[in-house]
């Protein structure tokens, strides 16, 4: 097939004589995917004709994908503003998703430090289909060219502005320690600015390096990159006619014209293209702005690839603003805003909205209204936004800026979700009648008294944060469960209430991506209290949906000056740790690292004495599980006579039975519904079936079923039409995202599944997302 018209070898950019990139015109344009809010962090899309161009994935960015219909497989290139969660958290689970996609190649740009954050997850991940290049900008006094010099073929030509600036390492500016980041041999990184690699492998050796973190000699100073994009000048139009009356015959003469070359024609005449081509028109700019801190704003202000567009001397559109909301509300940063030209446009992260995850909001108010006492109206609202008169707009999620044709440049808000309506929508009669009935059978199971076992543990309660299995689904987010185990010294019991109880002390089971802004959305305010009062971290097994979320929540208790937490976990996710915080210093010191190999039931836990003293827990011990390597269920039990057990990911397992025998609580992995038993013996998981079947065994009070495959829209088919699978599932519930219930709340629990069926209806199962 031939060229197509006006573009260049690959359809991308030409070259004209004079050196200057021109194209046709080709729509491009940039939309904002997510702003700052307690359970998201910003993101954006650049769409120039069939090119994808992202700007941060962070964590929950996958989700985010889903709930606004971006095919990940299709974005191939990502810059990055810093090394934190809140710009690469969702980088390693994307890599996951788009390489089993069918991606085969990737370009990340960042600041210096980029590369050791990848080759972190060589410890849990591995897809060697994929090949991965990054490009490192070191801080320096010009911008530095990404994805290519000057652009090369790109739509779009980026160039990232490097800024360094001292600091604490707090806030979501990422601390590089460059010389300090090493590879798991010792050795340095090279020191070249770019490196091409293969996605990070697994871990394969069976004897765990030292997985204690190094702690830092000195706190390096903070590292962020802003970001210089341009679309080329857009080809002025061929005149056909003028070139037929200049004697200019059809062919390759055109050809040379439009490439702004000089033709000679047979009797010796000289034509030039400004002769039959149109003048071109400017191509458009936009800015990414990001500073870590107060101090960034003054050196990014007077930065030599910066300072030519505050003073009007560079044409500039459009400035995204994501700088973290502490440095973006400063002073410092409103004199910034205010010393760009009158005509330019800014769009800023940073105003007061709700979640973006709109799906989930509507799915916890559904569930709400049939029990408030076990689901919580989710939060997550931002910050207060940036003022400063008349030139800032406050960004929304879909919001556009298009960029080119250029009649039609500026903001494009059609695309914006409606605000929603208060409730959840009205109930169908049917439904209605049916959720009328169920509720009045679960008020009558709650009069009833509880079973000794679960009346007895009145401060234990569990909150479901993730209930979804591999990756992130519009309804479930991946694993995450807190225990709250005890109320806060000299708090006394209290009542059941429509809301979670006082944040007390608790034991988080489990981090997949996205924890802390789960966290965020059922405590809202108080989400600090319950970090602060986290008592120990413990995790299942190396998957990335299971510890994913540990750099953020690490990094926000850290910035509470809260101690090191216990972190019990297989040494592949103390080892990723230990090596993400070289690169990000907000995770170093914050944990004191205890491997799942060394608390079998009969050894000494290492944490046993924080673990009674902050958590009143007498025991806590591992049991290896079937799943994949270092996989672990969890056992604890109370001062206080309560016990739970846990599967994390596995095939039904005797051992785990025999160890939980008389649990009050069982939470199991149920990731299929019993139809797909091949399924689960492939993939050593376990079926609904086999789940209640280990509670059973066990003798526990109740089972909780968690870890659903995201092929079911809601909540997975449970069969419950004969008397027997009535009996069985009489001490079964199932879990779904924010629910939160305490152990006498578990003895009507099981009765919610009916209506659960009615709210949702029968769903046609969807295939995994790609």
């Amino acid at each position: 097939m031939g060229k197509k018209k006006g573009r260049g070898r690959d359809g991308g950019p030409r070259t004209q004589a004079d050196g200057s990139r021109c194209m046709d015109s080709r729509p491009t344009s940039v939309q904002l995917l997510s702003t700052w809010t307690g359970d998201s962090a910003p993101s954006l899309l650049v769409v120039a004709d069939a090119e994808r161009l992202v700007f941060n994935a962070p964590e929950g960015w996958q989700r985010l994908c889903v709930e606004h219909g971006v095919k990940v497989a299709r974005v191939s290139t990502l810059c990055v503003t810093d090394l934190s969660p809140s710009a690469v958290g969702g980088l390693p689970g994307y890599m996951l998703t788009a390489a089993d996609a069918g991606l085969k190649s990737l370009r990340l740009c960042g600041p210096t430090g980029l590369q050791a954050v990848l080759a972190s997850t060589r410890h849990f991940m591995r897809r060697d289909d994929l090949s991965v290049a990054v490009e490192e900008a070191a801080p320096s006094a010009a911008a530095a060219p990404c994805l290519g010099a000057a652009g090369g073929d790109r739509l779009v030509s980026v160039e990232a502005v490097v800024i360094e600036s001292d600091g604490d390492g707090g806030g979501d500016g990422a601390a590089v320690d460059g010389e300090n980041a090493v590879d798991d041999d010792g050795a340095a990184p090279p020191a070249a600015k770019r490196a091409k690699s293969d996605a990070p492998p697994d871990a394969a050796s069976d004897a765990p390096p030292d997985a204690a973190p190094a702690a830092p000699q000195s706190t390096p100073p903070l590292v962020s990159a802003s970001y210089v994009c341009r679309t080329p000048r857009v080809l002025g139009k061929f005149d056909v006619k003028k070139a037929a009356a200049l004697g200019v015959p059809p062919g390759p003469l055109f050809g040379a014209l439009k490439r702004g070359e000089t033709v000679t024609l047979a009797d010796g005449r000289a034509v030039e293209p400004s002769q039959v081509v149109a003048e071109s028109k400017e191509g458009a700019c936009f800015l990414v702005v990001h500073c870590a801190s107060a101090a960034a704003v003054a050196k990014l202000a007077a930065h030599a690839a910066i300072a030519p567009f505050l003073r009007g001397a560079a044409a500039l559109d459009c400035a995204f603003h994501l700088t973290p909301p502490a440095v973006a509300t400063t002073a410092a940063y409103a004199s910034f805003l205010a010393s760009f030209p009158a005509g330019v446009a800014h769009v800023a992260a940073h105003a007061t909205l709700p979640s973006p995850y709109a799906t989930q909001r509507r799915d916890a108010r559904l569930l709400r209204r049939l029990e408030p006492a076990c689901y919580a109206e989710p939060g997550g609202a931002g910050g207060a936004g940036l003022r400063v008169e008349g030139r800032v707009v406050d960004g929304r999620p879909l919001l556009k800026y298009v960029l080119v044709p250029r009649d039609g440049r500026g903001l494009d808000a059609s695309e914006v979700p409606a605000p929603e309506a208060a409730d959840a929508g009205d109930w169908d009669a049917a439904v209605a009648r049916g959720v009328l009935e169920a509720a009045a059978n679960i008020a009558a199971a709650r009069a009833a008294a509880p079973p000794d076992a679960l009346r007895d543990a009145r401060d234990a309660e569990l909150v479901f944060l993730g209930t979804g299995s591999a990756i992130p689904s519009k309804h479930r987010n991946v694993s995450g469960i807190y225990l709250r185990c005890r109320n806060a010294p000299g708090t006394a019991t209290p009542a059941p209430l429509p809301a979670p109880r006082e944040p007390g002390a608790g034991l988080l089971l489990d981090c997949g991506e996205g924890t802390l802004g789960q966290l965020h959305k059922v405590y809202g305010g108080a989400t600090d209290a319950v970090l602060a009062g986290l008592g120990a971290i413990w995790v299942s097994h190396p998957h990335a949906d299971h510890h994913l979320g540990l750099p953020a929540l690490l990094a926000a208790r850290r910035r509470l000056a809260a101690p090191p937490v216990a972190l019990m976990a297989p040494w592949p996710v103390l080892r990723f740790l230990a090596d993400y915080g070289r690169a990000f210093a907000d995770v170093r010191g914050t944990y004191e690292p205890v491997e799942c190999q060394w608390m079998g039931e009969r050894a000494p836990n290492p944490a046993a004495a924080t673990l009674r003293e902050t958590l009143g827990l007498e025991a806590c011990f591992c049991v290896p599980v079937v799943h994949c390597a270092q996989s672990y269920g969890l056992v604890v039990r109370s001062a206080d006579g309560w016990s739970l057990a846990y599967s994390g990911d596995c095939r039904p397992s005797r051992e785990l039975a025999a160890a939980a025998r008389g649990a009050t609580v069982l939470v199991h992995e149920a990731t299929f519904e019993d139809e797909f038993w091949e399924d689960a013996r492939a993939k050593r998981h376990s079926t609904i079936s086999e789940a209640v079947a280990v509670g059973a065994d066990a003798g526990a009070a109740r089972t909780v079923l968690t870890h659903f495959s995201q092929r079911y829209p809601s909540i997975p088919y449970v069969e419950s039409g004969d008397d027997g699978d009535r009996r069985r599932l009489a001490s079964v519930v199932l879990a779904s995202d924010l629910m939160h219930v305490s152990f006498p709340q578990l003895a009507w629990a099981p009765t919610l599944l009916p209506a659960l069926k009615l709210l949702y209806g029968e769903e046609e199962p969807a295939e995994p997302a790609a």
